[in-house]
């Protein structure tokens, strides 16, 4: 009867199948040998929405790329996934009183066709109500700009998983908390609550090691999560050692779209000691991040450089003003510990002698790095 069963899942409506029985030492054994027999086919297609979705472009969407066509066999795997499919489209779009008025899987053996025919009412649309949110840190101008959608749009759980995902993608929280309160439903409106636990402001951390080229070497970093109430953040990276000491600095500022779009100023120092160069290096500048749809992150950065060298008794001064831009794209399995993936990266950037500089120069760098699962462990590749 399984056996039966389990043919019929996968459009087998004539399977015929013989059965042997053995008897052995201390059980019996038995054979079936399967003729599956001709399968049953798709003849027919009929789903229609009924309600509000009716209009629903993701509806849409998902009919005309349906997992199953006319001539296709019969699974009813399939069949019960549509079904599902449907289910859960309503929920991500708000539709919550939807239900199916008719669903038939009509099969005719003696013509080995099939036929589905749905009717599916999602009922109205519900939206966005009232969102509140509970956080002492930042002010609410600032919070509300990760959120993409007002009271009263139409409901889409998509837009409530970018606003979770922008909240702990932004560091500033240890626990986001983003649901909707569907006791407090009044005129198809759905409350929104967010709590958001902020992360300590304050982050230190101090490392000891050494290298061959410049011996032993301390190091710390400092960073301030959120100096003000309007997000903006400070991080100090120091090194020192006998050969090559320096000190980053990096100020960030969240713009209009603070998931997507920020600007960093920063300055740096670089004191190098070697036994062919005496070198002092400050740096100043400015780079503008956005993060496009397609997740590339493009930067339009300008810094200027400026550099007091010594080569055996020659000294020298160098100014640079280089402007340049830069693109990033990656695509992992893991964010964290990749065991596939690969990441493209490309940089343009120049300097003109006639523009605050002493020399005039055009450099393009680009790398990629692909990660394949090997075994137990991972292979790298980088070019």
């Amino acid at each position: 009867a399984q056996a039966q069963q389990a043919a019929q899942a996968l459009g087998y409506y004539h399977m015929t199948l013989e059965k042997h029985y053995t008897q052995q030492e201390h059980c019996w054994r038995l054979q079936l040998s399967i003729m599956p027999g001709k399968p049953v086919r798709i003849a027919e297609i009929n789903i229609e929405i009924l309600g509000e979705a009716k209009n629903d472009r993701e509806f849409k969407e998902y009919l005309k790329a349906l997992p199953v066509q006319p001539g296709d066999q019969l699974n009813h795997g399939v069949y019960e996934s549509i079904k599902s499919d449907l289910g859960n489209l309503a929920i991500e779009r708000g539709y919550f009183d939807a239900r199916f008025i008719t669903s038939e899987l009509k099969v005719d053996t003696d013509l080995n066709q099939a036929a589905i025919v749905l009717q599916f009412d999602s009922g109205r649309r519900y939206h966005f109500g009232e969102i509140n949110i509970e956080q002492s840190i930042f002010t609410d101008e600032f919070i509300n700009r990760y959120i993409t959608f007002v009271p009263g749009a139409p409901y889409s759980r998509e837009k409530l998983l970018e606003l979770r995902e922008g909240l702990n993608n932004s560091r500033y929280f240890e626990q986001v908390t983003v649901r909707e309160l569907p006791e407090h439903t009044q005129n198809y409106r759905i409350p929104i609550s967010v709590k958001l636990n902020p992360r300590k402001r304050h982050s230190y951390a101090i490392g000891v090691g050494g290298a061959t080229d410049t011996g032993p070497r301390i190091r710390f970093e400092y960073e301030d999560r959120y100096i003000n109430s309007r997000g903006h953040r400070f991080s100090t990276d120091l090194i020192l050692s006998p050969v090559r000491s320096e000190i980053n600095t990096i100020y960030t500022i969240p713009l209009e779209n603070p998931v997507t779009e920020h600007i960093d100023f920063y300055s740096g120092y670089l004191d190098e000691d070697t036994d062919t160069l005496t070198s002092e290096t400050l740096t100043l500048g400015t780079r503008y991040n956005i993060t496009l749809n397609n997740d590339w992150i493009i930067s339009y950065f300008l810094n200027y450089q400026r550099e007091d060298f010594s080569i055996a008794d020659e000294k020298q001064l160098s100014r640079l003003l280089v402007p340049g831009n830069s693109g990033l794209l990656t695509r992992t399995d893991d964010p964290v510990y990749p065991l596939a993936g690969w990441r493209v990266y490309g940089q343009l950037r120049a300097a003109n002698d006639g523009l605050a500089s002493d020399a005039s120069f055009t450099q393009l760098y680009a790398s990629f790095k692909y990660i394949h699962k090997l075994g137990f462990g991972r292979l790298l590749t980088r070019l």
